[in-house]
């Protein structure tokens, strides 16, 4: 796994959130790591699903950005593969070709190359966001529900 966060040991530290990024073409995972470390995000990039499932089993992520076309795994299998085991995560793909994607359900975006690293970031943001809220509502649930068996009727 390549670390791309300039300043990834005191990230975790100050908040930051954690971005996996898989993609097979080290150059695309070098300039979205970059686009990602400018925007406040601490991240890592893996060269195929497999790495990143592993990277998923060893540590804490908020949030998956996958290429596609990859060797062995495709994008859309290991978004299938992530949402199996934490189907909270959300995963944004990043592909060459929009229009191919199979299973848009598992993702939270689809963002065509070549992209905007504004526009990039704005779709991380958002993504993070409705997980956050997604979050917040179900901890709200679990407390309600919590609350209902301890209250006498």
């Amino acid at each position: 796994m390549t670390k791309y966060s300039q300043n990834a040991a005191s990230l975790p530290n100050a908040g930051a959130k954690r971005v996996l990024i898989v993609d097979d073409e080290p150059a695309i995972l070098k300039v979205v790591g970059r686009v990602m470390d400018l925007g406040g995000y601490e991240s890592a990039g893996v060269l195929n699903g497999a790495a990143a499932l592993s990277a998923m089993a060893a540590e804490h992520w908020d949030l998956v950005i996958t290429d596609r076309a990859m060797p062995g795994m495709s994008g859309d299998d290991l978004a299938l593969a992530l949402k199996q085991r934490a189907p909270e995560m959300p995963v944004i793909m990043l592909t060459g070709f929009p229009e191919a994607v199979g299973r848009r359900e598992l993702f939270e975006a689809v963002v065509a190359k070549p992209f905007d690293c504004d526009g990039l970031l704005a779709v991380v943001a958002q993504a993070l966001k409705k997980a956050e809220e997604a979050a917040e509502a179900r901890r709200t649930a679990r407390g309600r529900s919590r609350l209902a068996r301890t209250v006498p009727s």
